[in-house]
């Protein structure tokens, strides 16, 4: 039986790319922070981010557009928010 085609969505691949530019742009400020302690709050405040991140990443690479990819998108935002709201840098 044939496998069945990603179905691929030019909009969602660049909206994925400009994420990952975000994602690795923050993390590259965080690490500029010197004091140590105050860093590791920042990175544990942002883990969840940065894991929708990957989740959206591997969902598109592997499965496509879906339904998944979408309720990805919404959670990312969601989570980014939280961040921002409660971090400020």
């Amino acid at each position: 039986m044939p496998k069945k085609r990603r179905k691929l969505s030019p909009e969602h691949d660049k909206k994925i790319v400009l994420l990952k530019r975000d994602v690795e742009l923050f993390i590259a400020k965080i690490g500029d922070i010197r004091d140590d302690e105050l860093r590791e709050e920042f990175k544990a405040g942002y883990r969840p981010v940065v894991n929708v991140w990957a989740f959206l990443r591997g969902e598109y690479d592997t499965n496509g557009y879906t339904e998944d990819l979408l309720r990805g998108f919404e959670r990312y935002d969601q989570e980014l928010d939280k961040f921002n709201s409660e971090y400020e840098f």
